[in-house]
């Protein structure tokens, strides 16, 4: 067996000995990959080998075994092979899995280690899916809990018995201990129950803080105190809740406020705020996503707690969107107390936004989605978040946009601009106050749509008066007119021959390229030449600066601050692998062992780990592709707006920014944006603008219908600023009126000749070329 082993002086192959055991090659795998070596152990197989054949008469249990063999043999095809014929088998059922993982004691831990130091990670992935899944099943499984339950009051050996069931349980046994507590027929269970609650631990919080809802004081007086001795602060603002509402009993009130008192003494920072401020504190800490309020790591799904008729329920969603689902309801548990909080409206708007971007639905839509489904804690025929923005006016828009714009966040921008847009005068979205300037830093934001949605918004309102940022409209939009679906990637890699190699993969994949040796020459024709940046490549041996240098520029650049990045770690590159993973787990990882006499396998399965990086890199950094149709809507719409600021003749903004891109725009591969592109041009007063629009009427490849269009174009342009090109194009104009084959486009021709009123002294000639004698 050969191992190559990569490190600080390089990369060397190694033979392993068969003799020494099978065992040890992903042993040294767990080693390097635990302190950040890439290793990559295989047989030595020729490139084009056959597919591997998996026995169709393997028990479930044997072909796991062999799986898990093969895996940490280094035989890493074989094992994907033997992974992908187990999960396909009927029989691979999360409990049964479940049960093979608890005898194959260190299989977790395996395929832990192949999730991520190895090529076969998807396979790896699915398997322990499948067994966590198991472990979900049996964690709820009533009747374990229950027992677990009884146990407690048995002796020292079944109580920890009992209590271990229980804090395996984690969540899951907060309900049958809640209404064992509110059970009058289990008192004498009750005081080993009590004890045993807070040992749940910290997993506990979230089902018992709303239990603290249910009828039973006595109960709600235990569980008060049990959230003291937890400790946890996110149980303060419902502990603060009770001991402010007069209508409580008094009994209860005193013990919410021992609770409340016991909490701040263990975190004296938290602050002694009112009930409504301690929600939105909690909501703040929610959405920014405090390590401390995550849902149970051991799960897929993270659990939101609900009392229904009594009783506890808990609704699984997809964790991306738990904390923002949590945030919303601390702020409303915050505006049911305090009606006039702006900031938990704001906050509360914001989070619906980012959950429905995490869900991956358009914020800017109001159209149902499917998608919207897969959150559970919503109703059906649920509004579209951006139904809620607008409704509530363009104060609380602009609270939002704020808050997107300090924190950097593309989604909730994108949906509170476009929420501005629909429903604010001119007044409301410019002016000196405060709250109104987060629209014109928008302007400047690193998100492509979120520049196209603000200066849009502006473009349409014509505000009558100068303001901050006005300059920077037209630009922006006419940046929009060039705006493509294809991809943009910016590469920077100090060896020719891998850049070299990373370049021609992003053109296979149809991406324009900005790729160079030298980091800020590579940014600076980023900035020149890109609209937007869909994905950014650092190599991991890059100078001057180094890649951990790089990335803290690009957080600090507008227009790359948003762009996923993937390092492409090379033989030297784990230790900078390691800075960059402490600095931003965002970023994702490729290693290139090798870039010289790549075999035609290599460079594909090179091509599909870039592009499995970028795809994780792009889901952390919340980017979104732009497809083909929304492109161009955004050109139209922009040229739309652009023509809207020429035909007013506002000094507010300066339409002749845009005339070179309308000019290129002329050039568009859509008929419709070309179109458009010369409608605009129509409007000024140039030469160079009148000649785009000249060409575009004359050009024979063009449609009739594009032809006739636009030489309509053209005589409104002569009728507004007279003739402006030139004579070649005069002449050319004059020939397509007489000699055009098709009347229809000799017809349109002629409009325009005649509005430049050119034809002169060449009217005998005109009547003439259609005299029979």
């Amino acid at each position: 067996m050969r191992i190559w082993l990569s490190g600080v002086r390089g990369t060397r192959s190694v033979v392993w000995p068969e003799s020494v055991g099978s065992r040890l090659p992903f042993v040294m795998l767990v080693i390097l990959t635990s302190i950040g070596l890439p290793a990559v152990a295989q047989d030595a197989v020729p490139a084009e080998a056959p597919a591997v054949a998996v026995p169709g008469d393997l028990s479930l249990e044997q072909m796991f075994a062999d799986y898990l063999h093969f895996a940490k043999m280094g035989r890493f095809r074989e094992a994907d092979a033997y992974a992908t014929a187990l999960l396909a088998r009927e029989d691979c059922q999360p409990e049964a899995m479940l049960a093979l993982a608890e005898k194959y004691r260190n299989s977790r831990e395996t395929l832990i280690q192949i999730i991520a130091g190895t090529d076969i990670r998807d396979s790896a992935e699915k398997v322990l899916a499948v067994i966590r899944e198991g472990e979900v099943l049996k964690r709820k499984s009533a009747e374990q809990i229950t027992g677990a339950i009884e146990l407690l009051a048995g002796d020292p050996t079944q109580r920890l018995v009992g209590l271990n069931r229980l804090q395996h349980a984690g969540e899951y046994a907060v309900p049958w201990m809640v209404a064992a507590l509110a059970d009058a027929t289990k008192k004498e269970m009750q005081p080993y129950i009590r004890r045993a609650l807070p040992k749940v631990g910290r997993l506990a919080v979230n089902p018992l803080v709303v239990a603290l809802r249910i009828p039973q004081d006595a109960v709600r007086e235990t569980l008060l105190d049990v959230l003291a001795e937890l400790g946890y602060p996110q149980a303060l603002p419902y502990a603060k809740q009770i001991a402010e509402d007069a209508a409580q009993p008094d009994s209860v009130r005193e013990t919410a406020r021992r609770a409340v008192t016991q909490i701040l003494a263990r975190d004296p920072s938290l602050g002694d705020r009112p009930a409504a401020g301690a929600f939105l504190d909690l909501a703040e800490q929610y959405f920014v996503g405090t390590a401390s309020l995550e849902a149970d790591p051991r799960e897929d799904l993270a659990n939101v707690w609900y009392l229904r008729e009594g009783q506890l329920i808990a609704i699984p969603v997809p964790r991306e969107i738990f904390d923002e689902v949590q945030c919303m309801r601390a702020c409303q548990d915050a505006l049911a107390i305090q009606s006039e909080l702006p900031d938990a409206v704001a906050l509360w708007l914001a989070a619906n936004f980012r959950r429905e971007a995490q869900l991956g639905m358009d914020v800017r839509s109001v159209e149902p989605d499917e998608r919207a489904a897969n959150d559970k804690t919503r109703p059906d025929e649920y509004p579209r978040s951006i139904y809620f923005a607008r409704c509530l006016g363009p104060r609380y828009a602009h609270l939002t946009l704020t808050r997107a714009v300090k924190d950097r966040d593309a989604a909730v921008a994108l949906g509170a601009v476009t929420a501005l847009d629909g429903i604010a005068s001119a007044s409301e979205l410019v002016g000196p106050e405060d709250v109104k300037q987060a629209l014109t830093l928008a302007l400047s934001f690193p998100d492509v749509l979120v520049r196209i949605k603000a200066a849009l918004a502006l473009a349409r309102a014509l505000p009558p008066q100068d303001f901050p940022g006005a300059r920077q409209v037209v630009p922006i939009l006419a940046s929009a007119l060039d705006l493509r679906a294809a991809t943009n990637v910016l590469i920077v890699d100090p060896n020719d021959e891998s850049r070299q190699l990373l370049a021609d993969w992003a053109k296979r994949a149809n991406a324009q390229v900005v790729a160079s040796a030298n980091f800020v020459d590579a940014v600076a024709q980023a900035h020149r030449d890109l609209t937007k940046v869909d994905l950014i490549l650092l190599a991991s041996d890059m100078e001057a600066p180094d890649a951990d240098d790089a990335l803290k520029k690009i957080h600090k650049d507008d227009k790359l601050e948003l762009s996923p990045v993937v390092l492409v770690v090379k033989p030297t590159g784990a230790p900078v692998r390691l800075k960059i993973e402490a600095m931003d787990k965002r970023v994702g990882r490729v290693h290139l062992q090798k870039w010289a006499g790549l075999s035609d396998d290599e460079v594909t399965e090179l091509g599909q780990a870039l592009t499995a990086a970028w795809n994780r890199a792009g889901d952390a950094y919340g980017h979104r592709t732009i497809d083909e149709n929304e492109a161009l809507q955004l050109s139209l719409v922009a040229a739309d707006a652009l023509r809207l600021i020429a035909t007013t003749g506002t000094s507010v903004f300066e339409f002749g920014a845009a005339e070179d891109a309308l000019v290129r725009a002329c050039g568009h591969p859509t008929e419709e944006m070309r179109i458009a592109a010369a409608a605009v041009l129509a409007w000024s007063s140039s030469p160079a603008a009148q000649g785009a629009i000249a060409r575009l009427a004359l050009d024979p490849e063009g449609s009739d219908a594009q032809r006739i269009a636009v030489f309509g174009i053209l005589a409104e342009s002569a009728k507004r600023v007279g003739r402006q090109m030139v004579d070649d194009l005069v002449e050319a104009l004059t020939t397509a009126t007489l000699e055009e084959p098709k009347l229809t486009i000799r017809t349109a021709a002629s409009q325009a000749l005649g509005a430049m009123n050119l034809a002169g002294g060449r009217a005998a000639e005109i009547i003439r070329s259609y005299t029979a004698e």
